[in-house]
């Protein structure tokens, strides 16, 4: 569970840059 939300946390973040 950690796991997926320290995923999702680095698409988010990657998402918010990209834009």
């Amino acid at each position: 569970m950690m796991r997926f939300q320290i995923y999702s946390t680095s698409l988010t973040k990657g998402s918010r840059l990209s834009q």
